[in-house]
């Protein structure tokens, strides 16, 4: 099964999300499953760090939405501005030993995908509203995975605070 990009030129498919589709795009897409043949087919957005794919097979159509956020120091960062901004002057141990707990005993990935499944003979608005709910569960996966961040990083700010005999951090993130 040949790899189709539904943008020839190379560049995006997509302006704002995964599926408001430029037109040449869109008309390839059309064509694509109008054919009736298998065909795996590709792109992304202009606007977002978010891809897809679209797998078509004689048992049906796979749609697999792809979706990335910050990683390493710059996602602590992004973290520590959102739970303590007032203490965004933190060491550079302090950074390290968070991106090595993620790295190391989480196996974080600032990556998530999902594919959503429907019938082969679909039509192009039920090709975007899978690849739509896709990008929904894969955006929900990432958002745990940085609530699990924000919670680390204030799990280090509060042993921190008690080293150095200060009141423990108490705000708790839901």
């Amino acid at each position: 099964m040949k790899a189709i990009d539904l943008n020839p030129d190379g560049w995006h498919t997509s302006h704002w999300g995964l599926t408001d589709f430029y037109d040449d795009a869109e008309t390839r897409l059309v064509e694509l499953l109008n054919s009736g043949e298998n065909f795996e087919a590709y792109g992304s957005s202009k606007k977002e760090i978010a891809s897809f794919q679209i797998v078509k097979t004689d048992g049906g159509i796979d749609c697999t939405a792809s979706a990335s956020m910050d990683e390493g120091w710059d996602l602590i960062n992004d973290a520590l501005w959102e739970v303590a901004p007032e203490k965004i002057d933190q060491p550079e141990e302090f950074y390290e030993s968070i991106n090595e707990m993620m790295i190391d005993d989480w196996e974080f990935s600032s990556n998530a995908s999902y594919t959503v499944w429907i019938h082969r003979d679909a039509t192009l608005n039920e090709v975007k509203a899978a690849i739509d709910e896709a990008w929904e569960h894969a955006d929900k996966i990432l958002e745990q995975s940085y609530l699990s961040v924000k919670n680390y990083v204030l799990f280090q700010l509060d042993l921190e605070e008690n080293r150095q005999g200060e009141t423990l951090w108490t705000e708790q993130i839901t």
